[in-house]
C-alpha cells in the first residue's frame, strides 16, 4: 500500500492544513453513502411489494425520493468541499516552491534542472493535493462504506454479511501485493518524467546553438528516447492499475454470485442454509441490493489507486523543498565591500580586496581562474570555505546571459523613460519598433543574447542606487551591442558601484579598479 511508513514532513504539514476540509468532505461522503443504501433498500421493498402484494409500501415510497435526494446533495457538497480543500493544499505546495526558489541557497536551487523544476511545478501540487485529500478520503471511505453496507445486511441476515466479510482478507492481500508493485511503477514513472522534462528544457534553451550546429535531428532523437521511456513506464503503471481493478471485480462478482445462489437455493427449498432460508422476497432483495454496496467504496478507491502511488511519489519529492531553509547572507555587515582571508573552492586563497563606494570594478583573469566565483561571493550568493566577506548591505542587482525578464510590455519594467530606451540602443532595432510598447515573451525567450542582456541591464538601471553585479556582460555579443553595454555600465558606475567579471579588455580598461586573478589576486589601478 502506498505510504504505509510514518508521514514525511511535507505530507504531515499538508495533512494538518487540510484536516478540517477532509473531515467535512468525509462526513458528507458518509451521508451520501447512507443515502445510497437507503435508496437501494427502498427500491427492494417497492419491488417486493409490487410483486407479492400488488401494491407499493407507503414507507418505502416516501423514503425513496428522500434518500435519493440526500445521496445527491451530500455527494455534490462532498465534491465541492473536496475540490476547495485540494485547491488549498495545491496553493500551499506552490507557496513552498516560491519560498524555495526565492529564499533558498542558489546552490540548492540549481541542483534541480530548470526543466525538471517546471515539470514538478505543473504536476506535483495537484497530485500531492489529491493524495492528501480525495485519495485519503477514498481510502477511509472504502472501509467505512463497506462496514455500513455490511451492517445493513446484518440487520436482515448476519450469515449473509459474514459470507461477504470472509472474502475480504483474500482481496486485501491481493490489494497489498499489487499496491507495492504500483508504488514501484509510479516511482519509475516519476523519475522518467523528471528526466524528460529536464532534457526538453535544456534542448529548448540551447535551440539556437543546436540549429547553428545542425544538431536538431540528433537531439530530437534523444528526446524521443526519453519520451518513449516515459510512455513505456506509464503503460506499465496503467497495466498494474487495471490488474488491481480486475482482481477486485473478480472477487466482488464471485462473492455476490455465491450470495445469490445461496438465497436462490433457500427460496426454492433445495437447501436448508442457516441465514439464507425462510426469507421473504423483500429481505432477499434487500440483501442482494446491499451486496454491491459492500464493494462499491473499495472499487472507487481502486480506480484512483495508481494516482495514490503517484501522489506518494510527489509527496516524497516535496520533502526537500519543505525542509529547505532560507538562505542566510554569509557576509558580515561593514561600511564598504571588502574581503579578508577569503578562500574559495577551486581557487584557494584570495588576496584581501577593498572596493570603492562607487565606480566600475573589473574582475579579470583567464578562464577557470574563479572570476564568477569571487563575484558570487561578493554578492552573497555563495558562502566561502574560509575567511570573511564584508558588505554595506546596500541594494543590489545581478545581470548575466541567463538573466530572467518578465514578459509583457517592456515599459512596465523599464519605466517610461525614453532616454533609457535610447541609451540601450533599441531605437534602431526593428524588434523594438513599438518602442516602450514592445511586447516580449516571458523570460525573454524571443530575444537574442544581446537584446536580453541590454534589457536586463536597463531593468537593473531602474532599481535603487546600490551595487550592480554583472557576469560577462559583453560575452558573445556583436560589436555594437557590446559597446552599448560598456557605455551604460560606465554611466551607471558614476553613481553606484558596478562590479563585473569579464574577459573584455576594453571594458576592463574603463574600470577604476581591477582585480586580476592568476596564481594570486592583486589590486591594480586603485
Amino acid at each position: 500500500m502506498p505510504r504505509s511508513s510514518p508521514l514525511g514532513p511535507a505530507e504531515a504539514a499538508l495533512t494538518t492544513a487540510t484536516a478540517n476540509g477532509r473531515r467535512a468532505a468525509f462526513g458528507l461522503g458518509l451521508t451520501a453513502q447512507a443515502g445510497r443504501l437507503g435508496t437501494a433498500l427502498s427500491l427492494a421493498f417497492l419491488a417486493a411489494g409490487m410483486v407479492m402484494d400488488q401494491e407499493m409500501p407507503m414507507a418505502a415510497l416516501i423514503a425513496f425520493p428522500l434518500c435519493l435526494l440526500t445521496a445527491f446533495i451530500a455527494g455534490a457538497l462532498s465534491d465541492v468541499v473536496t475540490t476547495r480543500t485540494e485547491q488549498h493544499a495545491a496553493d500551499l505546495v506552490l507557496d513552498w516552491f516560491e519560498r524555495f526558489t526565492g529564499s533558498a541557497a542558489v546552490t540548492e536551487v540549481t541542483k534541480i534542472a530548470p526543466g525538471d523544476l517546471v515539470g514538478r511545478l505543473t504536476r506535483q501540487p495537484s497530485s500531492a493535493a489529491a493524495a492528501i485529500v480525495s485519495i485519503k478520503n477514498a481510502k477511509a471511505m472504502s472501509a467505512a462504506g463497506m462496514l455500513m453496507a455490511l451492517g445493513g445486511m446484518a440487520v436482515f441476515s448476519w450469515q449473509a454479511a459474514l459470507l461477504l466479510l470472509v472474502a475480504m482478507p483474500v482481496m486485501v492481500i491481493f490489494f497489498i501485493l499489487v499496491g507495492k508493485l504500483t508504488k514501484e511503477k509510479a516511482t519509475e514513472q516519476e523519475t522518467a518524467l523528471q528526466r524528460l522534462s529536464g532534457a526538453f528544457a535544456d534542448r529548448i534553451r540551447c535551440l539556437p546553438t543546436l540549429i547553428a550546429s545542425d544538431a536538431v535531428d540528433r537531439e530530437a532523437a534523444h528526446l524521443a528516447e526519453y519520451l518513449d521511456d516515459h510512455m513505456r513506464r506509464t503503460r506499465s503503471l496503467l497495466r498494474v492499475a487495471f490488474l488491481n481493478s480486475g482482481i477486485l471485480d473478480f472477487f466482488s462478482s464471485l462473492s455476490i454470485a455465491i450470495l445469490a445462489v445461496f438465497l436462490g437455493l433457500g427460496h426454492l427449498g433445495l437447501a436448508d442454509l442457516p441465514g439464507f432460508t425462510g426469507h421473504g422476497l423483500a429481505t432477499s432483495l434487500s440483501l442482494l441490493v446491499l451486496a454491491p454496496e459492500v464493494f462499491a467504496p473499495l472499487r472507487r478507491f481502486s480506480e484512483v489507486y495508481h494516482s495514490a502511488a503517484e501522489g506518494a511519489a510527489s509527496l516524497a519529492a516535496l520533502d526537500p523543498l519543505f525542509e529547505a531553509k532560507s538562505f542566510a547572507d554569509p557576509r558580515l555587515p561593514a561600511g564598504h565591500e571588502s574581503t579578508r582571508g577569503l578562500r574559495l573552492s577551486h581557487i584557494g586563497r584570495v588576496q584581501d580586496i577593498t572596493l570603492p563606494e562607487t565606480g566600475l570594478v573589473a574582475i579579470v583573469g583567464p578562464s577557470g581562474a574563479g572570476k564568477t566565483q569571487i563575484l558570487r561571493a561578493l554578492a552573497g550568493v555563495d558562502a566561502s570555505r574560509a575567511g570573511q566577506v564584508f558588505s554595506s548591505r546596500r541594494p543590489q542587482a545581478w545581470i548575466s546571459a541567463e538573466a530572467w525578464l518578465p514578459g509583457g510590455r517592456i515599459g512596465a519594467f523599464l519605466g517610461e523613460d525614453g532616454a533609457l530606451f535610447s541609451s540601450l540602443g533599441f531605437e534602431e532595432d526593428p524588434r523594438f519598433a513599438q518602442g516602450l510598447d514592445t511586447i516580449i515573451a516571458s523570460g525573454g525567450a524571443d530575444l537574442s543574447g544581446g537584446q536580453r542582456m541590454r534589457l536586463a541591464l536597463g531593468r537593473a538601471a531602474t532599481t535603487e542606487d546600490g551595487i550592480l553585479f554583472a557576469d560577462e556582460p559583453t560575452a558573445k555579443l556583436d560589436r555594437i551591442s557590446a559597446q552599448t553595454i560598456r557605455e551604460l555600465l560606465s554611466q551607471l558606475s558614476r553613481r553606484r558601484l558596478v562590479i563585473v567579471a569579464t574577459h573584455d579588455p576594453v571594458l576592463a580598461h574603463r574600470a577604476v579598479t581591477q582585480v586580476t586573478l592568476s596564481s594570486r589576486t592583486e589590486m591594480i589601478g586603485s
